[in-house]
């Protein structure tokens, strides 16, 4: 959902679609996409990453939040 642009000068940007699904996650479940969740995401890898946490134990934290997440009917 992103590709290489020229008029960002090669850098990352969102297609429509991108935009879209963005906007449908933001706007359906309640705070799950915000940068506190992409930070404590970020902070559980390195937690991983310096043998601090298991990343099993980090897994089913997030697949337990993730079926948290209201499903459109």
């Amino acid at each position: 959902m992103f590709l290489k642009s020229k008029k960002y000068k090669g850098k990352l940007a969102a297609t429509k679609m991108g935009k879209e699904a963005f906007n449908f996650l933001k706007e359906n479940n309640h705070g799950y996409i915000s940068l506190d969740t992409t930070r404590k995401l970020e902070n559980n890898i390195d937690l991983i990453e310096k043998g601090e946490a298991s990343y099993i134990e980090i897994l089913k934290e997030l697949y337990e939040e993730m079926l948290k997440i209201n499903k459109p009917v």
